[in-house]
């Protein structure tokens, strides 16, 4: 039998960074996004290319315009910076269980505009699970 009420604040919270998913850690980014840590103004817009273990799909677009971050299921617009990755590397990299640079260097994620992908990814709270 299953005590869910004996499971600790601290326990659930793990739990659940732990095992979310790349595109609900996508889908958060709005509620991750620190405007307060803007020096001028931005407008970015980020596209991110995720395929899956069946080699299915899914595509974001990410755009901050200064304090509004928004998200959407699908590629619109020029984007400033592509970034490709398997969805379970990327869930790994911003769930701090593989270091973003070694991920970049080794060809699991990739993006064009490393610049871009530096300064956009500085906006945002971390999901590290430790």
């Amino acid at each position: 039998m299953n005590d869910f009420a004996s499971v600790s604040k601290l326990e659930a919270t793990f739990v659940t960074k732990y095992f979310m998913n790349a595109h609900e850690l996508i889908m958060m980014l709005p509620e991750r996004y620190q405007p307060d840590l803007l020096e001028g103004e931005i407008n970015s817009l980020i596209h991110i290319i995720l395929t899956n273990e069946l080699d299915e799909v899914k595509s974001y677009s990410v755009r901050l315009e200064n304090e509004k971050c928004t998200v959407s299921e699908f590629l619109q617009g020029e984007p400033n910076c592509t970034i490709k990755a398997n969805d379970t590397d990327y869930a790994d990299v911003e769930l701090g269980k593989a270091n973003a640079q070694w991920a970049l260097l080794t060809g699991k994620i990739s993006c064009d505009n490393l610049f871009e992908l530096v300064r956009f990814i500085g906006f945002f709270k971390r999901m590290n699970i430790e």
